[in-house]
């Protein structure tokens, strides 16, 4: 009877279904309302799983298959809803796949850290950016290919024998830690470099369309499939790995190829390798017809030879040396030897230029498949007659090199210099201009007179710029070279600057020459312009309409006309002798420095994207720029507490100002009006009151009450001051007045009377005649200074004896002598 009732429960129990708490695998899936299979498979037989298909409700599986060696697995399938989350509940799960169709609803995310017995996992086609496999220690295969994976860690995964992550956006792997790997696939990964020595057990091996610079296959002994098309590899040596059978790396940049142990096929085509250079593989199937062009000189000039005698003579898949037969032709044209070009050992020269380019083909018995339309040919050339005489300079000449900068508008340009010796010294090929400003530096040493010829076409960029404490360049001539984009002449000793027959010519850097005119009429595309450091007086720009970078910094120009430079916005006028200058054309300014000019007033509001605004060092005192964004520095002009604007800039640079200027003197009872100092709103919210502080010349604050009143910012003298005074004021509607930058008046004098005396007890004797001023009753070694009546000391001299000469321009003066300071007329 107990038999009998064990027997019952085992039959009632053999199949178990898991109602764990937390799932063992978790996926987040796009929600479409179709249907989708989930693929399982289990470590034993009698298990069914639970699965949550988004709604919260336990869908038990049927028995779900044993995995084994034919791959048995069992599909469940079901409709994810709500927000798409799929948990799945039961132990013992060794296989598990949710790959999905292209075009269908994608697992966008997935969790199998409790998947602890997971040996192999397929999550391909799906729309995953990440996938952490730390937990399943036991994954042997995984299939994650075209998903969104830009990183994938797998150095716990140490029994992995295959790994599928192609088509994935993977830039690096780390495959050091699974030496158990047999099958690697990272096609269409853009993977750099790879390090495959320690996955010595790897037989397959697919790498294609990949960005390998090179490959070390070394210990790869084990390996019998290869497939690295199109990366980038310029040599390859697969040597140690004396099983392989298959070899693929068509479409690489091979010149090397080490390949003689492989055994059925190689497919070498669409590399750089030459009949000189291609191997001869012992394989059974061997491709290596088309080969990439041979590379020769793109263009060359009449006259000059291309050689091809290595390409000839070689014996290649066949017992002995073989011919090779070489055919020049234009298009389908075939050219003729002794007419068109002339053949000696090989090496070729043309006689005369063609219209269109020429490249040769090349046939050998050596390798007999480079036929038809997988002939062997060179890249093709173009042959020209010599360039003339483009441009020309006049150099010191100190013995030392020098260099010339040059960029091309065509591609495989070549020009010639004559240094100055009547030889003609051929280049290398010359840079190609573009956004990035690549140019090619030709050097060498000027000779004789220092003329240098330049033969050339084609240039668009050319500098001869030099050092400071170099050799310069005294005269250039551009007018030949009516392709200049871009002429860099500056730090030279250039008078004149011919530049009418440079149409196109769009920047041009000229600064620290010494130019007195410069005319650019003719230069109509000019976007920038760099003229500074030179004696310019003068500037026409009215047709120069494309400029948009100006900079005459350090240049004696007193006026200027932008008003059609509607794009300019950039512009560098810092010391000239601007008295004015009109902007209300320049909408398009982002930033101007006017700083150290002697501009009275400045508008700026309709360039409406100002960002930087420089105008420091004038004689301002009105400036309209509400609408600079970033940063104003008006800082050292004529603006007073009461006129200077309040900018909302996000920095306001204001202080220190040029003094205000007061009366050179005042008498005592006389009054100093300052009022219009006070109440000030500035940067503040509201009106602020000044505060202010007379100070003699030497520091010594004044007294209220004492030696003067105030009444709201008017001031009365009540005694006369042995030292020139002035007035320091501060207030919070500008800050920035304070410490050294606080906001001043000019010096005053304040004289007791209306006589000169207003001398003291042994005070000393001052005598002015007509531009002398002679000091007596002094002690030796006593310190005299005159000043004139912008309170600014203009001599200063100590006593021999008891007296003191100055010999001055005829005028008025301030003398102070032992702290005593008096008026004088020297007139």
């Amino acid at each position: 009877m107990k038999k009998y009732l064990l027997s019952i429960l085992f039959a009632m129990f053999g199949i178990v279904t898991y109602a764990q708490t937390e799932p063992a695998i978790t996926l987040t899936v796009e929600i479409d309302g179709n249907a989708r299979n989930l693929v399982f498979a289990m470590t034993e037989t009698g298990h069914k799983l639970q699965i949550d298909w988004g709604d919260g409700k336990l869908v038990e599986t049927e028995e779900i298959a044993v995995a084994d060696e034919y791959g048995a697995t069992t599909t469940v399938t079901g409709t994810p809803t709500g927000e798409g989350i799929i948990k799945i509940y039961g132990n013992g799960i060794t296989v598990f796949g949710c790959d999905s169709h292209l075009e269908g609803a994608h697992v966008t995310a997935i969790n199998t850290s409790a998947a602890t017995d997971l040996k192999e996992l397929n999550v391909y086609t799906n729309a995953l950016k990440t996938l952490d496999l730390s937990q399943n220690t036991k994954l042997e295969k995984l299939n994650c290919y075209n998903n969104d994976l830009e990183t994938l860690d797998l150095t716990a995964n140490k029994k992995l024998t295959r790994l599928d992550a192609k088509d994935t956006p993977l830039a690096k792997i780390d495959l050091t830690q699974n030496k158990e790997l047999s099958y690697l696939s990272l096609n269409n990964c853009p993977i750099e470099a790879i390090d495959l020595s320690n996955n010595t057990k790897l037989s397959s091996l697919y790498l294609l369309n990949c960005k390998l610079a090179n490959i070390d296959l070394s210990k790869n002994t084990a390996l019998t499939y290869v497939n690295l098309n199109n990366n980038q590899l310029t040599s390859l040596d697969v040597t140690a790995s004396e099983a392989l059978g298959t070899l693929f790396c068509m479409g690489n940049q091979l010149t090397e190829l080490k390949a003689d142990n492989v055994t059925k096929s190689v497919n070498c085509s669409k590399n750089n390798f030459t009949l000189a250079t291609l191997p001869a593989l012992p394989c059974k199937t061997y491709t290596y017809a088309p080969q990439n062009a041979l590379q020769i000189m793109k263009r060359i000039w009449q006259g000059e030879k291309i050689d091809l005698s290595a390409q000839d003579n070689l014996t290649g898949l066949t017992t002995e040396a073989q011919k090779t037969t070489f055919v020049w032709k234009t298009g389908d044209t075939e050219l003729q030897a002794g007419t068109d070009y002339t053949m000696e050992n090989d090496v070729f020269t043309f006689l005369k230029a063609f219209d269109e380019p020429v490249y040769c083909e090349m046939t050998t018995e050596a390798f007999p498949k480079f036929s038809g339309t997988n002939t062997f040919k060179t890249a093709q050339t173009t042959i020209e007659t010599e360039p003339e005489l483009y441009l020309t300079l006049t150099a010191d000449v100190d013995g030392n090199e020098r260099n010339l900068t040059f960029a091309s508008t065509t591609e495989a340009n070549r020009i010639m210099v004559d240094w100055g010796n009547g030889q003609r010294m051929t280049t290398d090929t010359i840079a190609l201009a573009d956004e990035y400003g690549t140019t090619t530096t030709v050097t060498g040493t000027p000779a004789g007179e220092g003329h240098i010829k330049i033969y050339a076409r084609e240039i668009s960029v050319f500098g001869c710029d030099s050092r400071v404490d170099g050799a310069q360049v005294t005269a250039v001539n551009t007018s030949a070279a009516t392709d200049l984009k871009e002429l860099n002449v500056y730090t030279n000793a250039l008078k004149t600057l011919d530049l009418s027959q440079n149409v196109n010519l769009e920047k041009l850097n000229c600064y620290n020459n010494d130019l007195e005119t410069l005319d650019l009429t003719a230069n109509t595309k000019l976007t920038r312009l760099d003229a500074k450091d030179t004696p310019l007086t003068q500037i026409n720009l009215t047709q120069n309409t494309e400029l948009d970078y100006l900079s005459l910094n350090n240049c004696p120009i007193e006026a200027i006309d932008l008003s059609n430079n509607t794009k300019l916005s950039s512009l560098y006028l810092l010391n000239c002798k601007l008295t004015d200058i009109d902007l209300s054309k320049n909408t398009a300014l982002t930033y101007v420095n006017l700083n150290n000019n002697q501009l009275t007033s400045l508008d700026v509001t309709a360039s409406e994207a100002l960002g930087t605004l420089f105008c420091m060092g004038n004689k301002l005192t009105e400036l309209k720029a509400d609408n600079v964004t970033k940063s104003v520095n008006c800082s050292k002009n004529n603006f007073t507490l009461a006129t200077l604007p309040a900018l909302p800039c996000k920095t306001f640079t204001y202080a220190p100002q040029n003094a205000l200027q007061i009366a050179a003197e005042v008498k005592a009872d006389e009054t100093v009006d300052l009022s219009a100092q006070n109440h000030i709103t500035g940067l503040a919210e509201s009106p602020q009151t000044t505060t202010y502080t007379w100070m003699t010349e030497d520091g010594t604050a004044l007294v209220t009450g004492t030696d003067y009143t105030e009444e709201d910012g008017v001031f009365t003298f009540l005694t006369k001051q042995d030292s020139p005074v002035y007035c320091e004021m501060t207030t919070e509607a500008f800050p920035k007045f304070s410490g050294s930058n606080t906001f001043k008046t000019t010096t005053t004098l304040v004289e007791g009377g209306s006589n000169i005396e207003g001398t003291r007890h042994n005070a000393p004797a001052i005598t002015a005649t007509r531009g002398n001023v002679l000091v007596t009753g002094l002690t030796n070694g006593c310190e005299v200074k005159v000043y004139n009546l912008s309170g600014q000391a203009i001599a200063v001299r100590a006593a021999t004896g008891n007296a003191v000469n100055f010999s001055l321009e005829p005028g008025l003066y301030i003398v102070k002598a032992n702290h005593i300071s008096c008026k004088v007329n020297a007139q």
